[in-house]
């Protein structure tokens, strides 16, 4: 039996953090072998590290797999997660200041 959700127990955050801290719960649901990524603005990426020809937006960098799966695997979680950050930034602009610089975790109970 699911309970009724009572309210936000995170009633100290803002209503972009608590979309935001949301929104990973669902991308870690929805991706069950993804322990964590860092979201960081490109132009913050050492030279070398930059996607050819991307001079500025987001990227997700350190992601974390575990257990370890295939290269396709990896590629569909990124893949995943890469649109649903994109969604995210659509549906709420201010995302896009807010989560360079962030990482998230998988919280394990």
């Amino acid at each position: 039996m699911k309970l009724p959700a009572l309210g936000s127990l995170n009633t100290d955050l803002s209503p972009l953090a608590e979309d935001v801290s949301a929104r990973m719960r669902a991308i870690f649901d929805n991706c069950p072998h993804l322990s964590g990524f860092t979201v960081q603005d490109v132009s913050a990426l050492p030279e070398a590290l930059r996607p050819h020809g991307v001079e500025e937006g987001l990227v997700v960098t350190d992601m974390a797999i575990h257990p370890l799966v295939s290269r396709e695997q990896c590629q569909a979680i990124y893949e995943s997660l890469s649109l649903a950050l994109l969604e995210l930034i659509c549906d709420r602009p201010g995302a896009k200041d807010y989560l360079p610089g962030r990482t998230f975790a998988r919280s394990v109970h």
